[in-house]
């Protein structure tokens, strides 16, 4: 099994493949950048608009996330289960889209090796993915921040979305997202 970070597509010149939605202010104050159901907290008058240029695709960036079309929403949502929810937002002219949120998180292993600005500080970097159990990964996650912490104090993450390879193979299907290989399970090496 391998482990993916999800991040936005790029095009040959190194800009956005799908246009970007200007939410990015907005959303530093929303919580999905905590571990768990947020659905219940989230905001429902979110209206954001396209700017710029690029493709209008069913994966459209924002400058903290990526948001899905109902029709990309309705193709993952059977493989992500309860391990998933997706968080509503106008994006004007198109209408509905959604913000991806694993509820499901997986702690980091014994031998992952990350970087803090002294210890029980945030995660900043984690420079070497570990997880105890890779075989029981659910289709896509969230990595806590160490209770110590405080971010994880609050619930928080550690930044990025995670998705194995079933759930990547199903996002292939869409254009305006890629994958950072960040974990490859013992038995693949």
């Amino acid at each position: 099994m391998k482990v993916f970070r999800i991040h936005p597509e790029y095009n040959a010149r190194s800009d956005y493949y799908g246009q970007l939605v200007n939410a990015g202010r907005t959303l530093m104050h929303t919580p999905q950048s905590c571990v768990g159901s947020v659905l219940s907290q989230w905001p429902s008058d979110l209206i954001f608009s396209v700017e710029g240029e690029g493709a209008v695709c069913d994966v459209l960036p924002t400058p903290m996330e990526l948001l899905f079309s109902e029709k990309a929403k309705s193709k993952l949502d059977p493989i992500c289960g309860d391990h998933a929810e997706w968080l509503p937002v106008q994006v004007e002219p198109l209408g509905a889209m959604y913000l991806f949120h694993p509820t499901s998180v997986v702690t980091l292993g014994a031998q992952a090796v990350y970087r803090q600005r002294s210890p029980g500080d945030n995660i900043i970097e984690v420079r070497k993915y570990d997880f105890d159990s890779p075989e029981n990964l659910p289709p896509c996650f969230l990595i806590p921040q160490p209770e110590s912490s405080p971010a994880g104090q609050q619930g928080g993450s550690v930044s990025g979305v995670f998705v194995t390879d079933t759930l990547r193979d199903a996002f292939y299907a869409f254009r305006g997202i890629d994958f950072a290989c960040v974990y490859t399970s013992p038995e693949m090496k």
